[in-house]
């Protein structure tokens, strides 16, 4: 949780708090295949086109340039936070897979140390069941990069966001140009994703240092904007756009990819914005908000929690006849829907956010009564 300190009050960033929850609906809701049922006014903003980059804009709008004075710090306390449990989950899902296999379930890859210590870096879709982890690995190597080179501008007397905003840009821009030409598998992904979130990152950071203060236009004409511009893009193309960041594999120019995603963030921005005296005292809100991580690494597990449950209405009570329980046991993207109607999706989306929320408390039950034990002790 980001607290903003302002002598003895401590002042909660709710604006950021809704955007962090729409960001992970977005993104649960995408990996159901029909946005859970729902349709964020994705005729115009289609989550897949900016929703993994607004998570990389938020960290960095709360990025602290007081971080610098002690870098080994940042990088160890991201390490801990990021690198430490996504290779423990990896090793969780590694056994699950290996587990299933003696149900018939032939989801995820074989339990290797390639697939336990290499492939969460180069692609993380190596158990399927956690594939949605792939985003951290970018988004470390960004903090990281960050933290270091904006040590070096400030040595040279350089720390500028506006220059760091455009040489991050510059780098976007060349990120994109490699993936159209074919520079983006194996370890060469790893750059073209971490190249394509670091213009988002880069943007937060300009937000908050720059742009939040003189951000007072009035919503109408806020929208207005936003809505004409991406209008523009939607009768260029003649549809609406978006692109995979996950494999960088469908760029068709080096601009659009930015264009698009940075219109999707700022739409849900000022929403959120508005919906502040709405959702702040919300504790499912903040609870979301506050266990992105969880809900990112563990989603996939509440899908197949969903399908679960069918199975057993098939295979013991002769209910949903059209259940395929081949590709339930074979494919991580296949979503039963009763009678082929897409609103139960949203059954998907529910279990997608819960489970991973379940899983959060209980894991920080554990840490909370192993730390009294140790102060016992």
């Amino acid at each position: 949780m980001e607290l903003t300190k302002n002598a003895n009050i401590q002042t909660v960033n709710y604006q950021f708090k809704i955007l962090y929850a729409f960001g992970i609906i977005f993104i649960v809701a995408g990996h159901t295949n029909y946005n859970g049922g729902i349709a964020f006014l994705d005729n115009w903003f289609i989550p897949y086109a900016f929703h993994v980059g607004l998570f990389a804009f938020a960290s960095g709008y709360f990025y602290k340039r007081t971080h610098q004075s002690n870098i080994m710090v940042y990088i160890k306390k991201k390490f801990t936070h990021l690198i430490i449990p996504l290779f423990i989950w990896n090793i969780f899902y590694g056994v699950l897979v290996y587990a299933l296999r003696f149900k018939g379930f032939t989801i995820g890859g074989d339990f290797t140390i390639e697939n336990l210590l290499l492939t969460p870096i180069t692609t993380g879709h190596q158990f399927a069941y956690n594939l949605a982890g792939w985003f951290v690995i970018p988004l470390f190597i960004i903090e990281v990069c960050n933290i270091v080179f904006r040590k070096i501008l400030e040595k040279l007397k350089m720390e500028n966001e506006f220059l760091i905003f455009a040489l991050y840009l510059i780098a976007g821009l060349c990120g994109a140009w490699l993936s159209m030409n074919g520079y983006n598998s194996g370890w060469l992904l790893v750059l073209a994703r971490t190249l394509y979130l670091l213009p988002f990152f880069a943007l937060g950071l300009l937000y908050h240092s720059k742009l939040e203060k003189i951000d007072k236009i009035p919503n109408i004409i806020y929208f207005a904007i936003v809505f004409i511009l991406q209008l523009g893009v939607i009768t260029k193309y003649g549809g609406t756009v978006t692109y995979s960041a996950s494999w960088c594999n469908d760029f068709d120019n080096i601009y659009m990819p930015f264009v698009v995603g940075i219109l999707g963030i700022a739409f849900w921005l000022r929403v959120s914005r508005i919906l502040v005296p709405v959702l702040k005292d919300s504790k499912c809100m903040n609870y979301i908000a506050n266990n992105t991580f969880s809900i990112m690494i563990h989603q996939f597990l509440g899908f197949m929690f969903v399908k679960f449950l069918f199975s057993l209405g098939y295979k013991y009570f002769s209910l949903f006849p059209n259940f395929d329980w081949i590709e339930y046991k074979t494919n991580i993207f296949y979503f039963y829907l009763p009678q082929g109607i897409v609103q139960y999706t949203i059954l998907y989306l529910i279990a997608g956010i819960m489970i991973p929320l379940v899983i959060a408390y209980i894991v920080g039950f554990v840490k909370k009564q192993l730390k009294n034990k140790l102060k016992k002790n």
